[in-house]
């Protein structure tokens, strides 16, 4: 950090960030130097007695000479790149000028490209030359032709489509750093706001150019807000990420191999974790039920393939099973459901995969063993889930009986409200009740069928009270205080260990990028030595870690896109945080010598702050964190259980178990082995990566 900025725009990488490729660039032109200068010196004599064997000793000379000054000009690219730190990047300030060397050397090394291209023309028309004159030719050719061709992906990957906006931005503030107060400064954030909002929606309509829908523009607009008010602020390149987690992953690793064992504070209710942990082993084959084929293959590989092909239509029909006594056509969803669950099928009242952005597939089936009416909702499985996901903006949730701001998690909203309308306005539960009158309504999902489910179980309560909902690892970023509060009556939230999803909210992602940049700036590493000591502290691990602190610790390092650099001086720059206002928290960056040190943000600054309500898991939250953990060839993990509080789940753990915390196949693992140790049975040692 920060961007590189040559040719009049910003680019997406930065000066620190050619460590690597301009080491591979140099390694391949070293190759082709070789392969040349050996067959140059051997064939000398040779070219000397045909006839165009003066063109084939010019061409591979001149061919010779470039190759040299571009290994020459990339060696001193990459000696400095190194130098300085991410946060110090006054020692690489003369990197502009060397990659405009670089450039100009690529005009004499294509034309003499062409001359070769039309020079082996020639060759192969005076056949007096060796056979292998040709060939080495083209081959020198073709490897220059790959470098070039891998330089062109290069610049497309680190073309940032901001970079001219974002460079004007710069000029434009220059000499007005601090002073928000003018209409034309206001007009540059806002236009800045406006270009990134543009971009941010382009790329999203590529990412998502097969998903077509009424809702589809105003979810677009929606996710292009979130990413332009989450980057904006920020000169952080891909690179920069990268290592600031690399960083976090093993500061937190640090942090837990110094942690002292306490015992864990658990509200009223203890009492009841045997039960919740049953209950919850048995409804999570619901939650999984609802993801249809795909989990379902996965988990019984050969039942499942031949269910894929009894059905091996491709045609795409949407189907929604009525009541019980309607004649319908069962499809592999319906066959994997009845499957995972063992439910029969005069039990499947109503089925529906329809599948569109803030529209969710979901069953309502009875369970006669529990004397339950289940509704189950399915996760993210599609680009349109992921739409619903990233709608993550504040959108009040009318519940009645329940006191202060009641804000929710929009996309989830809109998927629970189509939900609603089907089993309320519809009259799905009424017609359900009338055959099962005395059982109670369960509403169960995974992950954003979680969610979804705990904002249905929050508009569903009112009208049955009795009902309960069993969400497994749903999202951080779903409910606001009182909501949360007011599911501890009725809503069961489940996480594994340091499972992303349930600590992932716009709050927490904040949370994250401060701490990013906090390290990077305390780190007194180059880049390029903290990527390559993260790659080994992934593949081999560590026992411990050193951090070198500069003297800035409890600030963060970030430079907003549109503030302006002065790169000579080795001052990073550092930021101030005031407290809350209206709900969301506001940043200053400034440099740290700079005027007006921890002011208050002006009129217009507040104006252009996106203020968000601080949102959080739903009902009460039973935690299953492991215990011990054996690392041997495989991860062997014993896990215990304790009721926590949604503060707890406030910030991002980094790990690679993040991820795989976050699978079905890991929550039933750990709910089975819990239920084990409750019984009194002996516990194997196992690793939630084998099969089920």
């Amino acid at each position: 950090m920060p961007g590189l900025r040559v040719f009049g725009r910003r680019w997406g990488v930065a000066s620190d960030d050619l460590v690597f490729p301009g080491i591979a660039e140099i390694a391949a032109r070293l190759v082709l130097w070789i392969i040349i200068a050996v067959f140059y010196g051997r064939y000398k004599l040779d070219l000397m007695l045909c006839t165009s064997g003066a063109l084939v000793r010019h061409f591979f000379f001149g061919l010779l000479l470039i190759v040299a000054a571009i290994i020459l000009i990339l060696s001193t690219v990459v000696y400095t790149s190194m130098k300085g730190t991410i946060s110090n990047p006054h020692p690489r300030r003369r990197m502009p000028l060397l990659i405009y060397l670089r450039t100009v050397l690529y005009v004499p090394e294509f034309t003499w490209l062409l001359l070769g291209l039309s020079w082996v023309f020639e060759v192969q028309r005076k056949p007096d030359c060796a056979e292998n004159t040709v060939g080495a030719m083209q081959a020198s050719l073709a490897l220059s032709c790959l470098i070039l061709i891998a330089t062109l992906i290069f610049l497309a990957l680190a073309f940032d489509p901001l970079g001219s906006s974002s460079s004007e931005a710069v000029a434009a503030a220059q000499g007005l750093p601090y002073n928000l107060e003018g209409s034309e400064t206001e007009q540059l954030f806002q236009g800045a706001r406006q270009a990134a909002t543009r971009v941010w929606a382009t790329r999203v309509r590529l990412l998502c150019c097969c998903v077509a829908s009424e809702d589809a523009a105003g979810a677009f607009d929606h996710v292009a807000g979130v990413m332009r008010d989450f980057f904006m602020d920020t000169d952080l390149v891909a690179s920069d990420i990268a290592a600031g987690l690399s960083l976090l992953h093993q500061y937190h690793d640090n942090e837990e191999l110094q942690a002292v064992s306490t015992n864990v504070s658990t509200p009223s209710g203890m009492q009841d974790l045997e039960p919740q942990l049953l209950n919850a082993k048995y409804y999570v084959k619901f939650a999984s039920a609802a993801y249809g084929w795909p989990i379902y293959i996965l988990q019984h590989p050969i039942s499942g393939l031949r269910l894929f092909c009894r059905h091996s239509s491709c045609r795409r029909t949407t189907r929604e099973y009525e009541l019980v006594g309607s004649e319908t056509q069962w499809g592999r969803h319906t066959e994997a459901i009845l499957g995972v669950t063992g439910l029969q099928p005069r039990d499947l009242l109503f089925v529906s995969f329809q599948n569109a952005i803030y529209q969710i597939p979901f069953f309502v089936a009875l369970d006669h063993r529990k004397k339950s009416l289940i509704v189950a909702i399915r996760g993210t499985l599609s680009l349109r889930d992921l739409l619903t996901d990233l709608s993550a903006e504040c959108e009040k949730l009318q519940v009645e009986n329940v006191e202060g701001d009641c804000y929710a998690h929009k996309g989830m909203v809109q998927a629970a409200g189509y939900i609603f309308h089907k089993l309320v306005k519809e009259g799905i539960l009424n017609d359900a009740f009338q055959i099962a009158a005395d059982y109670n309504l369960v509403i169960t999902g995974h992950s954003l069928g979680a969610g979804v489910a705990a904002l249905l179980a929050t508009l569903l309560h009112p009208l049955y009270p009795n009902l309960c909902c069993y969400a497994f690892a749903p999202p951080s970023g779903l409910v606001s205080r009182s909501l949360a509060e007011y599911g501890n009556r009725f809503i069961v939230s489940l996480v594994v260990g340091k499972d992303l999803v349930p600590r992932l909210s716009l709050s927490s992602m904040e949370d994250l990028k401060q701490k990013i940049v906090e390290i990077i700036a305390r780190s007194s590493r180059p880049k390029y030595q903290i990527l390559f000591r993260g790659f080994c502290y992934e593949i081999f691990g560590s026992c411990g870690v050193e951090y070198d602190e500069s003297p800035i610790h409890h600030s963060s390092l970030l430079q907003p896109l549109l503030a302006h650099q002065d790169s000579s001086e080795d001052q990073p720059l550092v930021c101030t945080t005031w407290g809350a206002l209206a709900g969301g928290n506001v940043t200053r960056w400034q440099s740290q010598t700079g005027p007006s040190f921890g002011e208050p943000p002006s009129a217009i600054e507040s104006s252009l702050i996106t203020q968000r309500p601080a949102l959080f898991p739903p009902g009460k939250i039973l935690y299953l964190s492991v215990a011990e953990e054996k690392k041997t060839w495989r991860s062997e993990c014993r896990y215990q259980a304790s009721w926590e509080d949604a503060m707890a789940f406030q910030n991002i753990r980094i790990s690679p178990r993040m991820f795989t915390d976050h699978t079905l196949h890991t929550l039933v693992f750990a709910l089975e082995q819990l239920c084990q140790a409750a019984h009194g049975e002996p516990v194997q040692d196992a690793s939630p990566d084998d099969p089920l």
